[in-house]
């Protein structure tokens, strides 16, 4: 299923879309970043893009995102153990790996 379904399902099924969505990818590879940003952007989401862990981190407190989408393999610190941090902070947006 792509990634826009996906989250057009799940999000439909939770409450209305009536706000523009808010994304916070967090991925290292520019090329694979560009594609995700776009196809979410064509559906209608804002995408905020994280190049690593440690600025999605912050990113992440900092905001309040609808949802994060995070890649495993990431410079520094990986993805499963900032899934970890984030969550340690008491922040319970949906994320998507």
């Amino acid at each position: 299923m792509k990634l826009a379904t996906y989250l057009n399902h799940y999000f439909c099924k939770q409450r209305k879309l009536q706000f523009l969505m808010k994304v916070l990818l967090i991925e290292d590879e520019p090329t694979v970043a560009s594609v995700i940003q776009r196809g979410l952007t064509e559906n209608g989401y804002s995408i905020t893009v994280a190049p690593d862990g440690s600025m999605g981190y912050e990113l992440a407190l900092q905001h309040n995102f609808d949802v994060i989408v995070l890649d495993i393999m990431l410079p520094g610190i990986n993805g499963v153990q900032l899934c970890k941090n984030i969550r340690a902070n008491k922040t319970n947006t949906p994320i998507l790996f």
